[in-house]
């Protein structure tokens, strides 16, 4: 498992925090509706994040896998072979985790779409399955 020094949960906790509230301060009735609804979705995203760290965090096993933050993903790296993606599918509610092929072209190996309660454990199942034997690697 690869792991990013530089990103730890309290960094993503104050990422998210500073991502949601800006967004939401963005939020202006002067404002096309469509631009509204862009800040509105993405101050939801920070949120839905927000009370997923915990969880990830509390995991017995992969509360130490701290992942990388990618513009609009978390990203964990079970292998060099492999990249498991967790998105917000823009649907209240329901995320996205998937398994991508970590060289170019990116494929999708594997993806489900996945209710709150469901991520954590939807995020360990393919670490374990794509794993290279959670070897601890850090990359600065």
């Amino acid at each position: 498992m690869k792991i990013f020094p530089d990103f730890t949960w309290e960094y993503l906790i104050e990422f998210f925090q500073h991502w949601r509230d800006n967004n939401q301060k963005a939020i202006d009735p002067n404002e096309h509706e469509m631009l509204n609804n862009y800040y509105r979705h993405l101050a939801q995203w920070g949120h839905a994040i927000l009370d997923l760290i915990p969880k990830f965090r509390e995991h017995p096993q992969l509360g130490k896998y701290v992942p990388y933050r990618g513009m609009w993903a978390l990203l964990w790296f079970p292998s060099d072979a492999y990249q498991i993606l967790f998105q917000n599918t823009g649907n209240d509610g329901e995320f996205e985790v998937s398994v991508l092929r970590a060289q170019y072209p990116q494929d999708i190996v594997e993806k489900k779409i996945v209710s709150q309660d469901e991520v954590v454990d939807q995020v360990y199942q393919y670490i374990l399955q794509y794993d290279d034997g959670l070897r601890t690697e850090e990359h600065g």
